[in-house]
């Protein structure tokens, strides 16, 4: 996080995706990277991992922008799938504070309806 983190601007939302191969694992990372802030992993034990790695990560003092602080990451996540012991790849992905996240729902018809963002206009071009 002290050598790759800071191309990205601190606080950091951080995704990890533990899974069979290093492509599925950096699929997941994506996927956990775009989990909603404050979420946690239905699975126990990674819930509990995405709490010590953001413990740890925040106690690194990279805080906002990277001057400092008491925040680095505004959150860890992580998802995995079903995996032998014997191949376990691992992805992490971050992403900075400006991250942004939207939903948007397409019906067969290509209507749509913006679930996350109220004041929405559609304008055609």
């Amino acid at each position: 996080m002290t050598s790759y983190g800071l191309n990205a601007c601190p606080p950091l939302l951080v995704g990890v995706g533990v899974a069979t191969s290093v492509e599925t694992a950096a699929m997941l990372s994506k996927k956990a990277l775009l989990r909603p802030v404050g979420s946690h992993s239905e699975n126990e034990r990674a819930a509990r991992m995405e709490q010590l790695l953001e413990d740890g990560i925040n106690a690194i003092g990279l805080g906002p922008q990277g001057m400092g602080g008491r925040y680095s990451v505004l959150g860890v996540n992580i998802e995995n799938t079903a995996r032998h012991p014997s191949a376990i790849g691992v992805a992490v992905n971050v992403g900075c504070w400006s991250h942004r996240r939207g939903h948007i729902v397409f019906d067969k018809d290509l209507n749509f309806k913006v679930t996350t963002h109220t004041g929405f206009e559609y304008r055609e071009a």
